[in-house]
């Protein structure tokens, strides 16, 4: 009787414990682009991105119904921008408040390590560089906000 009580409760535990883990914890971020974007991909062919805006040669694009979590529902982020040339998607704006620095770090970290720091008057900046692409992630002290930069290094 015993042995079926330890049963009951290892399987109550685990069955428990799979369905409490945070969704999207994967990386999001590949050398072959993010989330189910390539780098390099035509985006403005997709049926749910809108241009948001443009800069020279460079269009910048939005996401309809963004999902605005990187891995875990404590990575909330403010906005996600795409950015392309004529030669498709070549890198990507996460912008965040202050609440999100910590734990953003956090799920960089995770993934690609300790970054290299560099501290500017009002500006700290977490850079990694890992499977030719760069993120650098830029707080502002002034007014506590951020951006992550996503981008592909060319060869």
């Amino acid at each position: 009787m015993r042995n079926k009580k330890v049963l009951f409760l290892f399987l109550f535990l685990l069955t428990t414990f799979a369905f409490t883990q945070e969704k999207g914890q994967k990386f999001e971020i590949t050398k072959e682009g993010f989330r189910d974007f390539k780098w390099g991909e035509k985006i403005e062919q997709r049926k749910d991105m809108k241009q948001a805006g443009e800069m020279g040669q460079i269009k910048i694009y939005k996401r309809e119904n963004e999902d605005l979590r990187l891995g875990t529902e404590k990575n909330k982020v403010d906005d996600i921008l795409y950015c392309a040339t004529k030669e498709g998607l070549f890198s990507v704006r996460v912008y965040f408040k202050e609440k999100s620095k910590s734990n953003l770090l956090t799920y960089f970290s995770k993934y690609l390590g300790h970054p290299s720091k560099t501290k500017q008057k009002g500006l700290e900046t977490y850079t990694w560089e890992n499977n030719g692409v760069s993120i650098s992630l830029q707080y502002i002290l002034l007014n506590k906000n951020g951006i992550v930069e996503i981008t592909k290094i060319k060869k």
